[in-house]
């Protein structure tokens, strides 16, 4: 028998309940390194050595924010929770405020 995969989710599908793949956002600086250059000084490129997946988990919340309209103002938005109780915008899967993080659905087989 093989395995098959069953469709998965789009973000903005996702729902209480759902597995989700947690991994580093490499392009943020908590996640660079910082190299010395003589010439240009120093800088922060990515980390070569970390593994982009930490682990998976389970949403526990989901939230959609309104949008508030006005000069300081922001877009409606739709949130899920994490055990790490860090909440991330399925817009882009990215960790709501600091952004070093990310989710993906997971794929089921």
């Amino acid at each position: 028998m093989t395995a098959t995969h069953t469709a998965a989710k789009t973000l903005a599908d996702l729902t209480v309940g759902d597995q989700v793949t947690v991994k580093r956002n490499l392009n943020h600086s908590h996640w660079m390194v910082v190299v010395d250059n003589p010439r240009e000084g120093s800088r922060r490129v990515p980390n070569p050595d970390p593994d982009e997946v930490i682990g998976t988990a389970a949403i526990i919340d989901r939230r959609d924010v309104p949008a508030v309209p006005g000069w300081c103002g922001r877009s409606a938005t739709t949130l899920v929770r994490l055990p790490n109780h860090h909440w991330y915008d399925l817009a882009d899967g990215l960790q709501n405020g600091s952004r070093a993080t990310r989710i993906e659905p997971s794929v089921r087989l």
